[in-house]
């Protein structure tokens, strides 16, 4: 779905739910036909309101992708980040991964109802017991970092373990940092650059900055100031602001 589309359906949804969009409930017959021709329209490129009612028709029917689409939408409107919640709220109920992440990020943070650090962990537990990365990283790093509670680098790895083997990039690169450190398990750089070189290979540009970090050291390899700076260069066309900064200043 473009950006252009994206917006357009948050638009238009809004207009739907305050009564500024006269609208018919979409006609189509069964979920997945809702959401297929909520869906079809986008890809096109052709935003009309047709694609939003079949969409919250289709979620209605109990499709968790269309009621996650539909908070993902709203979630982009400051003023509806409640209803974008309730949304989530249903999409997860059905077993939608990403919602149930999200969903516990908006918990840990207090974003659209109350703020509860348990109730978080509980639904990114969910979320990554059904497979989405996200809630296995978002998880992971709670446990790292002690969000809500004491740090447990134990429950930390096995969540961010799953997350960088689902190619999650920002839990490679956890894991890297932990067996860099030594938390929880004995001081490791090969473990490190291991996940760090899957982090950079999957384009977590923070990744590669820090494999870069471990040839400036020379922490498991020899020091190699070219190949640090082939990484940060890595990490800088992936994205990583401070490795531009920093190959900029140079």
């Amino acid at each position: 779905m473009n950006m252009k589309n994206t917006l357009y359906l948050s638009t238009a949804l809004l207009l739907l739910l305050t009564g500024g969009s006269a609208h018919a409930e979409s006609d189509c017959p069964t979920a997945k036909k809702c959401l297929q021709r909520g869906l079809t329209c986008y890809k096109k490129g052709v935003a009309t309101d047709s694609c939003v009612e079949d969409l919250l028709k289709a979620c209605n029917l109990n499709s968790g992708e269309a009621c996650a689409r539909l908070g993902s939408s709203l979630i982009r409107s400051t003023n509806y980040v409640r209803e974008a919640r309730m949304y989530y709220e249903k999409a997860c109920s059905l077993n939608h991964g990403f919602a149930c992440s999200y969903l516990g990020l908006m918990y840990s943070e207090g974003e659209g109802g109350p703020q509860s650090y348990s109730e978080a962990k509980q639904l990114m537990d969910k979320g990554c017991r059904l497979n989405d990365a996200h809630g296995c990283s978002l998880l992971g790093t709670m446990y790292l970092d002690g969000v809500g509670g004491e740090t447990d680098y134990k429950k930390a790895r096995k969540y961010l373990e799953k997350g960088c083997r689902m190619n999650q990039g920002i839990s490679c690169e956890n894991l890297g940092n932990i067996y860099l450190k030594g938390l929880g398990v004995k001081q490791n750089y090969k473990h490190a650059r291991t996940y760090y070189q899957k982090g950079c290979s999957i384009k977590y540009g923070s990744a590669c900055f820090s494999l870069g970090y471990l040839y400036v050291q020379g922490y498991g390899v020899r020091k190699d100031p070219q190949a640090a700076v082939k990484y940060a260069g890595k990490a800088c066309s992936y994205g990583y602001q401070k490795a531009c900064d920093i190959l900029g200043s140079r």
